[in-house]
């Protein structure tokens, strides 16, 4: 009964609204002498009407409902009951599923019908609760999006304005043209509270109503004595709608017109050229500013007596593939870059959008960054995200590295993972500083995330090499490669770096005083040479092959090798040369191509250096 009774004395509060409100002094004003004038204002012009024991109650806060009651009685009253008893049948159903008292609702569907809030199942669900079934409080924010739209002032939105206000990041982005605009007509102060705050997520007073109100009345359709419901007269001129589906093609300002080009279905391009203060514009059953026209947006056109009057919008779910590159949770935005042009776009996301990692529901701070992720989003606004994030091990011997990305070869191919300044890299238990103390041949085991390594370990053992031949030699910044042949034909990578001693003849030496073809014993841990000792002797190597070319100017012959491998010889006068059927020496000029031939000498550079060539000729 005391529930019952407070919402009777609500309803009879506002409804006091439309009745003549007397010399009436409210005796709650106490602390409000800011807002007295405004209030006494608002109830002489029967908006916002005070209670029977002849209180304001200033400082209660306003709901959604009761803001739409007061935007309503900025109206004239004959539109508000027109609108309701002609629509109040289609509306009625929804009414009573979602709790609308019935005071309350000539004015919601009034709201619904002018498009003061948008006209879908999910803002009538809005206004009341739907577990305690109270009416919800209205925001700030909201109440001056209500008032723009009630004041028909949409086509003056600036929707490039900027705020001052303290909190600016924490005014909802769409919100803000709306806010700016009341402040241009004079109807908020650029000052918000007397500390430079707005308070957008703050339940707005029924002070803080009357004085935005009062300062707005000007603007509104009651003040300008006008009626903005046609009245239904029997002699009314027919008028001929037509509705064209298209795609927007090409938009056209130009002084007061707007001028459309639209695809239809057909393929054919129509123009509709109006003045662009008599075209409605919706989006999503809300009007909006024509600026929200986009070229690409498909819509439904109405046509009144062949002259366009309404476009129909709906927001398009869009989707985008990229990696996720920052996230703010403060201002609630998130940016990525786009896969296809790798491009940066930034969206927003708020309490609503459904946020997953792997399929499962995370909050916003517990998606990592650089990870592919899947956008779904409406007017950049997050609908949905999915992001995947691929953890693993992969284990291999090393092939290279540098700075920020190591190879390895697995047992699936070749693997490449980018190192970064939180990549662990421990070799035999011992924490590196950084990536160059490992070695080409490392037997490595790398954690992964994605295609970034989160650790490299390394664990090695100590291996000895005798008699091994200097193959080739490959200076790097940071570290050194050498590659030897063994005995057996075998050949083997290792790294040289500044840990590695090297001693030819006994001597202290260093990488750049190894040849080509010497003969080194290499004594190592892992793929990395601990110590190379070598007495800078080349070791002679003998190959048979067949030729294929010979310069007797640049003294060179190139053969097929028993391996069927091409390699080239280089000769000198030194060189010695022999018949093999008689040990006797021959020319050079003399070997031809196809002539069979065994050679003696030292590999240099990939090449044989000859210190004899035996020839298998007559």
């Amino acid at each position: 009964m005391k529930l019952r009774h407070k919402l009777l004395s609500l309803s009879a509060a506002l409804l006091m609204a439309t009745t003549q409100a007397g010399a009436i002094i409210y005796s709650d004003l106490q602390g409000y002498g800011w807002a007295s004038n405004y209030i006494y204002d608002v109830t002489n012009k029967q908006i916002i009407a005070g209670y029977p024991d002849k209180t304001f109650k200033p400082g209660n806060s306003v709901t959604r409902i009761e803001s739409l009651v007061m935007m309503a009685n900025l109206f004239p009253k004959a539109d508000i009951d027109k609108i309701y008893a002609e629509k109040e049948p289609v509306y009625r159903e929804s009414m009573i599923k979602n709790d609308i008292d019935k005071w309350a609702r000539p004015y919601v569907i009034f709201a619904l019908e002018k498009g003061i809030i948008p006209n879908t199942p999910e803002m009538i669900r809005a206004l009341v609760d739907v577990k305690t079934k109270k009416p919800i409080i209205a925001m700030r924010y909201e109440v001056s999006v209500f008032l723009v739209r009630t004041l028909g002032l949409l086509n003056e939105l600036n929707n490039s304005a900027k705020l001052d206000y303290k909190d600016t990041k924490d005014i909802l982005t769409q919100a803000v043209p709306f806010i700016e605009l009341l402040q241009r007509k004079g109807v908020l102060s650029k000052k918000g509270d007397g500390k430079g705050y707005f308070n957008p997520n703050k339940g707005i007073t029924r002070a803080e109503t009357a004085v935005m109100i009062s300062n707005a009345y000007k603007y509104s359709p009651k003040a300008k004595g006008t009626s903005t419901v046609s009245p239904t007269t029997p002699t009314a001129p027919q008028v001929n709608t037509q509705v064209v589906e298209g795609t927007i093609q090409l938009i056209t300002l130009a002084d007061s017109n707007i001028t459309i080009s639209a695809k239809d279905s057909k393929g054919n391009t129509n123009n509709y050229t109006v003045n662009k203060n008599n075209l409605v514009v919706n989006l999503d059953g809300a009007q909006v500013n024509i600026n929200n026209l986009k070229v690409g947006q498909t819509a439904k056109f109405t046509l009144t007596n062949g002259v366009l009057s309404k476009v129909d919008m709906t927001s398009v779910q869009e989707r985008f593939s990229g990696k996720l590159l920052t996230l703010d949770s403060a201002n609630k935005t998130m940016t990525l870059e786009l896969a296809d042009n790798k491009q940066i776009k930034a969206f927003l996301y708020n309490d609503t959008s459904k946020l997953y990692l792997n399929d499962k529901e995370v909050k916003p701070e517990s998606l990592p960054l650089n990870n592919p992720i899947e956008v779904y989003a409406i007017n950049n606004v997050i609908v949905k995200a999915a992001e995947t994030q691929t953890i693993g091990n992969a284990q291999g011997e090393v092939l290279d590295f540098i700075d920020n990305l190591i190879t390895v070869q697995t047992a699936d191919g070749k693997k490449s993972y980018k190192i970064n300044s939180n990549t662990k890299i421990i070799r035999n238990g011992r924490t590196l500083t950084n990536i160059y103390q490992i070695a080409i041949g490392d037997k490595a085991n790398i954690k992964y995330n994605n295609d970034t390594a989160e650790e490299v370990s390394i664990e090695t053992s100590r291996e000895k090499y005798y008699g091994v031949v200097i193959k080739s030699i490959e200076l790097n910044t940071g570290y050194n490669k050498i590659l030897v042949g063994d005995r057996d034909g075998n050949e083997h990578s290792f790294t040289i770096n500044s840990d590695s001693s090297i001693r030819i003849n006994d001597k202290k030496s260093s990488v750049y005083d190894l040849k080509l073809g010497y003969e080194v014993d290499l004594y190592t841990d892992g793929g990395l040479v601990e110590e190379l000792i070598s007495k800078g002797e080349f070791k002679q190597a003998t190959i048979s092959g067949e030729i294929i070319f010979i310069d007797t100017i640049d003294k060179y012959i190139d053969i097929t090798t028993s391996k069927g491998e091409k390699l080239r010889i280089n000769y000198n006068n030194d060189t010695k040369t022999e018949k093999l059927s008689n040990s006797t020496s021959m020319d050079p000029r003399n070997l031809f191509k196809g002539d069979k031939i065994s050679v003696i000498g030292v590999m240099n550079g990939g090449n044989l250096q000859a210190t004899m060539i035996i020839a298998d000729i007559k």
